[in-house]
């Protein structure tokens, strides 16, 4: 395990066995893909797709991978000593870049963690992007600005390199996306998920405990 300290956030990142990544990709190719664009523009050629289906984490096919990601969480649970029983993934699909095509900044909500599992090599990065301060004093009413809302100059926070068998479990909060993919063959795939605390949460004795039950 690596943790990457990010400005105040903190990254995990975990390495897969390769033997397993080899195991899995023939699926996640065969996996069902639609395009999609911050304007939910599903036939935006340069999109990337992601896979239909959004419960991978429930597929036989996917649980030798889905326990170890479930092993990578406790990790990363028990070192941040949250006072929770677990993690659920609530959602997990698989994502598909042909040459060209990229991934509009964004972030996950309803989630508390999200993970990224880059199945193939590619130079296509994941960029996590921070608010730029110097923008404007309010954020809400946008007072005073004087620069775009986006700059990568001044608003990317962290960079990751797509590498075959790299989990990387960042806050859901955190937006991010990914450079354009310029690789004719293979397509880029990765794997994504979302995780939420369950089970017993909090503590009773200070009246912040709850028990959450996710299907």
């Amino acid at each position: 395990m690596k943790k990457i300290n990010v400005l105040p956030q903190t990254f995990y990142q975990f390495e897969c066995d390769k033997d397993l990544i080899v195991k899995i990709l023939p699926f996640i190719e065969k996996e069902n893909y639609v395009r999609t664009d911050h304007n939910l523009n599903y036939n935006a050629p340069t999109a990337t797709s992601r896979s239909t289906n959004t419960t991978l984490h429930k597929e036989e096919k996917y649980i030798e991978l889905i326990n170890w990601i479930y092993k990578c969480i406790n990790q990363f649970k028990d070192d941040l000593q949250l006072q929770c029983e677990k993690f659920t993934i609530t959602q997990c699909w698989s994502n598909s870049a042909g040459y060209g095509q990229s991934h509009h900044q964004h972030l996950h909500p309803n989630s508390f963690l999200s993970g990224i599992l880059y199945l193939n090599n590619s130079d296509a990065k994941t960029l996590f992007v921070g608010e730029n301060i110097w923008h404007y004093f309010n954020k809400k009413d946008k007072v005073m600005q004087i620069a775009p809302d986006f700059n990568p100059e001044l608003n990317i926070i962290h960079q990751e390199t797509s590498v075959a068998g790299k989990l990387i479990l960042f806050p859901s909060s955190i937006i991010h996306l990914v450079e354009p993919h310029n690789s004719f063959t293979p397509n880029r795939y990765t794997i994504s998920f979302n995780a939420f605390p369950s089970g017993k949460i909090g503590n009773m004795n200070f009246l912040t405990g709850l028990d959450i039950d996710i299907k």
